[in-house]
């Protein structure tokens, strides 16, 4: 059969936003994933058949607490994310 698997990352460490004129110097380098985390995590997410994969810890954590937290507590905190 046939899977897709989404894959939600958060930022990951390429020049992606410098391209796109967003300055993500004062986003802490804990924050963002290493492109070979993101492609190991999501190549094994993919061959297990999973759905969704979310390869760092902190958007682990931030997706899971999306999932529970009141609808205006997510829109908030959706505010303050950099748009390009």
């Amino acid at each position: 059969g046939i899977t897709a698997t989404v894959v939600c990352p958060g930022p990951v460490d390429t020049p992606f936003f410098e391209r796109a004129g967003v300055d993500m110097r004062s986003t802490p380098s804990w924050l963002m994933a290493s492109p070979e985390q993101v492609v190991t995590e999501a190549l094994d997410a993919v061959r297990a058949g999973r759905v969704q994969v979310t390869p760092t810890i902190p958007y682990k954590v931030a997706m899971g607490a999306m999932k529970v937290a009141p609808r205006w507590v997510t829109a908030r905190a959706m505010r303050s994310v950099p748009h390009m």
